[in-house]
């Protein structure tokens, strides 16, 4: 049941029965379900002899709590939440964009997607190829947070002349640098 029967070589995730398992940073098995009225999430890393369990009878992000308590049980560095103000004094969007791969080493995703900030209308985005671009909205010259109420952010990094550096992407409380894609 937890050996690799299956693969998705876009998404590059591994299948066993009825679970996906995976290596990245760490050893680790989970299975996500959903129905309408809940939302669960089991996550096992088998290194750490840590498991997380989530049931949530009211649809809540069960992943997102997961995450949050799979961090604090495995002792990692994480980034905490807090209530995002967008502030509209800044109008840095203009000189950030490029495309990148943003990497997901967090079940259920675990895999790595083309993306590309666009502007649009006055308004910037993240633009991930399919499906519907994300809006984000600016809380300071150089750190941006999802529209969509999903706690995540991007921020760039600057070098001494002002220049675009790196791009990080904050999201479950883990903070990941962004690949140049071109």
């Amino acid at each position: 049941m937890l050996s690799t029967q299956a693969q998705n070589t876009f998404l590059k995730v591994n299948f066993g029965y009825g679970i996906r398992v995976g290596k990245m940073m760490w050893r680790l098995y989970f299975h996500q379900g959903s129905y309408p009225g809940y939302e669960s999430m089991h996550l096992c890393y088998t290194n750490d002899d840590v498991t997380v369990i989530i049931l949530s009878n009211n649809e809540s992000h069960s992943t997102f709590i997961s995450d949050a308590l799979s961090a604090i049980a495995l002792n990692r560095n994480i980034v905490l939440p807090y209530a995002h103000q967008e502030d509209r004094r800044y109008a840095a969007f203009n000189k950030y964009g490029g495309k990148y791969m943003m990497q997901f080493t967090r079940p259920p995703y675990m895999a790595t997607f083309p993306m590309e900030f666009v502007r649009k209308n006055d308004k910037f985005y993240i633009h991930q190829g399919s499906g519907a671009d994300t809006e984000l909205k600016q809380e300071s010259g150089t750190k941006f947070f999802f529209a969509d109420g999903t706690d995540q952010q991007i921020e760039f990094e600057t070098d001494n002349s002002n220049n675009q550096d790196k791009v990080w992407h904050i999201a479950w409380g883990v903070k990941r640098e962004l690949k140049k894609n071109e």
